[in-house]
């Protein structure tokens, strides 16, 4: 008997379904439910990848921490959090961005008391910075005391040389202000070739020591604190 070739839609559909066994535990069916109208034809790889990152890391969770995950995704807003970390998550070749968002939303998922606006604000601002991004603000927060000693911009570079940081001074100094803009570390005027017109993200030196002259804020300590393959 010859049956009929499928068409593009079905293989779609076969696609995500294949995609979603990837992920342990039930997840899996929420997932290819949600995400069939989402995922163009022709992004399987990136698909795949994605899938293989979220099911790799919850294999590795308890019993307990996976049940929370299925029931919550299985909600409407873990669905819409589970759709808004999909669209970004096909949009990059990136693997190491793949795994940030993947951290990003396991780890708001487990928080429990966490109010759904400021999980998807996790998201969005994962969403919105690349892989060099998260590295500079994690050597910042691991090296916090060696910046505050940076007298000028020339030494807080060296700073985040010396701590593994591979890019030009140029790229630098437009990370941290990246960085700034969406209000994840604040830096003294007195780092002089930092001062801008967004005031709201700057620290006032007044010329006194004491005052930091880098701050990380407490959520960027808390999105550094997802990211497992930064530490």
């Amino acid at each position: 008997m010859i049956y009929p070739e499928k068409n593009t839609s079905d293989k779609m559909v076969d696609g995500i379904r294949a995609g979603a066994q990837l992920i342990p535990f039930g997840i899996g069916g929420a997932i290819s439910e949600i995400v069939n109208s989402f995922i163009p034809f022709g992004y399987e790889k990136r698909r795949d990848e994605w899938f293989r990152s979220i099911g790799m890391k919850i294999e590795k969770l308890p019993d307990e921490t996976n049940i929370l995950i299925k029931n919550y995704i299985e909600s409407e807003e873990g669905k819409t959090l589970l759709i808004r970390a999909t669209i970004t998550a096909i949009e990059t070749h990136k693997i190491e961005k793949l795994n940030y968002l993947s951290d990003v939303l396991l780890g708001v998922i487990e928080e429990e008391h966490m109010s759904y606006d400021k999980k998807e604000m996790f998201l969005s601002i994962i969403s919105s910075l690349e892989p060099y991004d998260l590295l500079l603000l994690t050597i910042i927060k691991n090296e916090i005391i060696e910046f505050n000693l940076s007298d000028n911009f020339e030494a807080a570079y060296q700073v985040s040389v010396d701590h593994g940081f591979a890019g030009e001074k140029d790229e630098f100094a437009i990370i941290i202000n990246k960085l700034k803009l969406n209000s994840l570390l604040r830096v003294s005027e007195s780092i002089d070739s930092f001062s801008d017109v967004f005031s709201h993200v700057l620290i006032a030196a007044n010329n006194e020591s004491t005052l930091p002259k880098f701050l990380v804020t407490d959520f960027a300590n808390q999105l550094v604190d997802y990211l497992k393959d930064t530490k």
